[in-house]
């Protein structure tokens, strides 16, 4: 019996990826179906990546418009998790160790949220890839706290990278008249 499981290996191992591939692409079909499929979503998806030596980095997130309203302070409460963006979690894809603000985060596919406060603000990295805000706290790999500083006015939210070198960058996030910025370096 364990020969053959052994043998089989690989087989078991395709069918079961594409059994995942086939339930979400399913899923993904009845939401789009949902929206209507051609009904654009009013918060677009959108990546970023930027290569930092020879290693790229790449966020995926929603991009919500202020369309008039109070962002810090209102939509996004103050001293409540964000998703740092809309629709699905924002994700940040590592395929190498870094360290962000200092803080040391092995390679791998996490969400990105922060918690908005006046004067400072957290940015967390978290194992929980759910919809949404991660709402489970011992998932936190990483918790650094960063301060805001008043931009130029966004009507859509952007993530984008700045100050790149061959070893580090900095991660920007710029909404209506704030942006957060926080540094990201490659472990050697």
């Amino acid at each position: 019996m364990k020969h053959n499981i052994m043998k089989n290996l690989p087989r078991i191992i395709f069918t079961t990826i594409l059994a995942c591939f086939l339930i979400i692409s399913t899923v993904d079909a009845i939401q789009a179906q949902k929206r209507g499929h051609k009904q654009a979503r009013p918060s677009p998806n959108a990546s970023v990546g930027q290569a930092i030596g020879t290693t790229k980095i790449s966020l995926t997130y929603g991009r919500p418009s202020v369309d008039g309203r109070k962002i810090f302070g209102g939509l996004v409460p103050y001293n409540k998790p964000w998703r740092a963006g809309a629709n699905e979690a924002t994700i940040i894809v590592l395929p190498e160790d870094i360290k962000i603000e200092g803080k040391p985060l092995e390679a791998g596919t996490y969400s990105f949220y922060t918690i908005p406060g006046k004067k400072h603000w957290s940015v967390v990295i978290s194992s929980n890839l759910a919809w949404g805000i991660p709402i489970d706290s011992s998932k936190d790999i990483v918790r650094v706290q960063v301060e805001p500083e008043t931009a130029p006015f966004r009507e859509q939210l952007m993530i984008y990278f700045e100050n790149v070198t061959n070893t580090s960058a900095d991660i920007v996030l710029h909404w209506a008249k704030l942006k957060i910025p926080f540094s990201i370096k490659l472990q050697q």
